[in-house]
């Protein structure tokens, strides 16, 4: 952190950051509500050298005459008693939204681990629902003790997505020029952040069988329909219900694939072959359908009017599960394979990503082939930027996939 010439006395000294971004620093006495004088550390952001020279030379001749500046030029003991901290973390989240454009789904997470900071937060400091959250209470002890209590209530993985979430809207709230008056979060992060989940493999797999039980038992059409994609091609749930009815090419025998879990997968927008078994079992209800999302979402369009595909998928989980237990009461699909016993979680729609993939590896395809298939990165530089599995080798590995095999008079439709 270079000191600003001149200024060693005063403390003041700056940081550079990306996109000619500056964060001075500086010491300034002020007056606490107790009529007690104390130095706190304040910052201001810039952009550029010449506003970062001329705001250092303001601030040295304040701090020299005054002791203190502030942007609005007002008292110390004159400024607002505090910033709003839940109001901070809605315009981050907003931030989020617009500047780094993450997904729908994203956003909910976002602000599901606002809620349940603030809430937690309100617990361990006993405050009342109606007080707001001050951003004086961002500080590494009060930080600790939220993250101490969602140790018993929430998963590995909800434990480590939360608190990088709220580490990340502190982050962002510290250079913000007016929350200036929120403390800083600590240089190193990881102190406070709780190490990543761990999982591994599990020892069982789902085979297709199981899965054609489930998708037998599952009362909801749409939700049948989906899970029937989802079983042929091993596509997460979000990008199988994002699929448009042009996004299926009937003759090709291919299908776009728009939405991905990274970035890489994302901007690909590739398309895979399909069965031909899944082109017959979709017919009746999708070959004939009108141009736009198979799965629509019934609360939300685009901004003329038009359907968009669905956003949340909790209810399409619920039939799903539904499903799975009335497959295993009847001894039709084991129960490891719904809730494998070293993860807490039960994966009710994922079991058909995982099948695809196990029936495919059994029969000897290539790894380089399946991940191609369901999306996974490359394993090597040389498959990254220079060489794909041939149409041929993806369309060779689909059609090994046997038809699900539905009741007697459906087979015979």
């Amino acid at each position: 952190m270079p000191k600003v010439e001149g200024a060693e006395d005063l403390s003041l000294s700056y940081d550079e950051r990306a996109g000619g971004k500056f964060i001075l620093r500086w010491r300034q006495w002020e007056e606490l509500p107790n009529g007690e004088r104390k130095r706190k550390q304040r910052t201001a952001m810039v952009y550029g050298v010449s506003e970062r020279k001329e705001l250092e030379i303001e601030i040295a001749r304040a701090l020299r005459e005054r002791g203190w500046w502030s942007r609005d030029e007002a008292e110390p003991a004159a400024r607002p008693a505090d910033v709003n901290m839940e109001k901070a973390g809605v315009a981050w989240v907003h931030w989020k939204v617009g500047v780094k454009g993450v997904s729908v789904n994203t956003r909910k997470n976002l602000a599901y681990a606002m809620n349940r900071f603030f809430k937690t937060l309100r617990e361990v400091k006993g405050m009342a629902k109606s007080v707001p959250v001050g951003g004086h209470l961002m500080t590494n002890e009060n930080v600790t003790q939220v993250l101490t209590a969602w140790r018993s209530r929430y998963s590995d993985g909800t434990l480590y997505q939360s608190a990088a979430a709220v580490l990340d809207m502190w982050t962002w709230v510290s250079d913000q020029p007016e929350y200036a008056s929120v403390p800083a979060p600590p240089r190193n992060l990881g102190q406070l952040r709780p190490p990543p989940a761990v999982y591994e493999a599990p020892e069982l797999n789902p085979s297709l069988e199981e899965c054609d039980a489930v998708i037998r038992r599952i009362r909801h059409p749409l939700t049948q329909r989906l899970a029937v994609i989802m079983r042929y091609t091993g596509l997460r749930m979000f990008q199988a219900a994002a699929v448009y009815r042009e996004d299926l090419d009937w003759d090709g025998g291919t299908l776009l694939i728009r939405r991905g879990k990274t970035r890489r997968e994302r901007a690909q927008m590739r398309r895979v072959p399909i069965s031909k078994h899944m082109l017959t079992d979709l017919a009746k209800d999708v070959k004939d359908a009108m141009p736009g999302p198979l799965f629509p979402d019934h609360k939300a369009t685009d901004d003329k009017g038009n359907p968009v595909p669905m956003v949340g998928y909790r209810n399409l989980t619920r039939y799903v599960t539904e499903a799975w237990k009335a497959a295993i009461a009847a001894k039709e699909a084991r129960a490891e394979v719904l809730t494998p016993p070293n993860r807490k979680r039960n994966r009710p729609d994922h079991a058909f990503r995982a099948a695809m993939q196990a029936f495919l590896e059994a029969e000897g395809v290539q790894e380089r082939v399946i991940d191609s298939l369901v999306g996974h990165a490359p394993r090597s530089t040389r498959a990254m930027h220079y060489t794909r599995p041939t149409p041929d080798e993806l369309r060779g590995a689909i059609d090994l996939i046997p038809r699900i095999r539905w009741n007697e008079c459906r087979d015979q439709e």
